[in-house]
């Protein structure tokens, strides 16, 4: 945890203002901050046993090439480095609030608001998936609604964060991810998690928007974790009749246990889900006739001649925003390999070994990325 925040005001003077706290989780705290021109940022401050599990140089590395990632739907990473002893992050501050918080102000969504979110999500996924980028953590405390549209964030600390927890050396125990929204395969420990395991997640977090409640719940992390790879999650329609059942069927395929049965992109996801939904959100509108698969935006990988770290970009204000409370995502993947380069289950495998070895995977050092 941080302990003393007046010495990190001091080492940002001169570039940022640090205002209040926005929030604080298990790995890192949020601050409101301004920038030297007056814009408005969130600096994410990670904790010192977060750290201890990444260090700099690995962090530095991982972040650099993310931040130069260019989406709409995706808030990109302006700055970076060391204070002290911390890692921080800077970002745009995005006016609004988590996707969580919605939920818990409003229950279950309107289908229209549920295709919405799920569009812009998915739109952002298949951009990184394109650049071989898997982010390893959607859940809804990193998805940010404003005017109506979702982003996504910590994309950079993800990877960074999965690549620390493959490390045998690594004395930390930390595995990256949070069992209500993890893939069977990532809850295994895979290190060749592909575009599907965000798929799945992404499904987790559209069942909820639905349903008002998790696929999988359980007494403890491991519990979770051996529904994920042994269970089937309770079908969509037993607990909201009115959803057409073609959006049932579209959500139990992107939870299928093997990732070569889920929908193979994100834009194939929302294709399945828009069939059973009105087109009034942004990327669905104008010929009905139009693929949703190619309703995308433009999505870019920057040169690192073209990256800026020091020149964050203007921000309008907005309301209280709590950006990323969680502290960041992340995963337990390594590498991610080309799309399509799934990990692929032995059919030898049985179901009682696939349940004990997520039982067991590192039960000791569990941290929760919440």
């Amino acid at each position: 945890m941080i302990r003393a925040l007046q010495p990190i005001r001091d080492a940002f003077a001169g570039r940022y203002r640090l205002h209040d706290e926005l929030g604080r989780g298990t790995m890192a705290t949020v601050f409101a901050a301004d920038g030297v021109g007056g814009e408005r940022l969130a600096i994410k401050v990670l904790h010192r046993e977060i750290v201890a599990a990444l260090g700099p140089d690995r962090f530095q590395r991982e972040v650099d090439l993310l931040s130069r990632l260019r989406h709409p739907r995706i808030v990109p990473v302006l700055d970076s480095g060391a204070v002290g002893p911390y890692l921080y992050l800077v970002m745009p501050y995005v006016p609004g609030e988590t996707l969580r918080v919605r939920l818990e102000r409003s229950g279950p969504l309107p289908l229209d608001a549920v295709l919405g979110v799920a569009a812009d999500v998915a739109d952002a996924l298949d951009c990184a998936h394109r650049e071989r980028i898997i982010h390893r953590d959607i859940k809804p405390e990193n998805l940010l609604l404003d005017e109506g549209r979702a982003q996504v964030c910590d994309f950079g600390l993800a990877r960074a964060l999965g690549e620390a927890a493959l490390e045998p050396v690594s004395s930390s125990g930390l595995v990256i991810g949070t069992p209500a929204y993890m893939s069977p395969e990532q809850a295994m420990g895979r290190d060749d998690l592909g575009p599907a395991s965000d798929i799945y997640s992404l499904g987790c977090v559209v069942y909820e928007m639905l349903a008002g409640e998790l696929p999988f719940t359980g007494p403890t992390p491991q519990a979770v974790i051996a529904r994920h790879v042994a269970e089937r999650p309770r079908p969509l329609r037993t607990v909201r009749a009115d959803l057409p059942r073609r959006v049932e069927a579209a959500v139990l395929a992107a939870l299928d246990k093997s990732p070569e049965r889920r929908p193979a992109t994100g834009a194939a996801f929302v294709a399945a889900l828009a069939g059973g939904a009105s087109r009034g959100h942004p990327l669905l509108r104008g010929n009905a006739t139009r693929d949703v698969a190619q309703l995308r935006f433009p999505c870019a990988m920057l040169s690192p001649a073209k990256t800026s770290t020091r020149a964050p970009r203007s921000v309008p204000p907005g309301s209280s925003d709590r950006q990323g409370l969680n502290g960041g995502g992340g995963g337990a993947g390594g590498r991610p390999g080309p799309p399509g380069s799934h990990f692929r289950m032995t059919r030898t495998r049985s179901r009682l070994t696939r349940i004990f070895h997520a039982c067991c995977f590192r039960s000791h050092f569990f941290r929760l990325a919440i």
